[in-house]
């Protein structure tokens, strides 16, 4: 038992659910949030030694969560750009179609 307490196992639970639960697209935005909230909880420690050895405790959980989802960034950024890939190929189609839809109109409209 390392004591934690049952507001830090909420606190924990309830950052691993907002990860958990993050799009593919927001999932790097919420980690780097829970990385800025574990850097400054680090550094307040630090700065200011009245800190209790629970928010240390909280510090240090918060720095290891950030962690062992950072490894997964890799992954889901190879992912995020495969499922990409198809959805801007289908927009360049789409602008090409565009333009020649307006240069073709501007002809039509010349000529007549």
């Amino acid at each position: 038992d390392i004591g934690i307490d049952e507001e830090t196992t909420e606190i924990l639970k309830a950052l691993d659910t907002f990860i958990l639960t993050s799009g593919i697209g927001q999932f790097h935005e919420r980690l780097q949030l829970i990385g800025s909230f574990a850097n400054q909880l680090q550094k307040e420690s630090k700065l200011i030694h009245a800190f209790t050895d629970g928010q240390n405790l909280r510090a240090t959980i918060l720095a290891s969560l950030f962690e062992h989802y950072s490894e997964f960034i890799p992954i889901i950024a190879s992912r995020k750009s495969k499922l990409r890939e198809p959805i801007e190929q289908k927009l360049k189609n789409e602008v090409k179609l565009a333009k020649w839809d307006e240069q073709s109109y501007y002809s039509l409209a010349e000529s007549s």
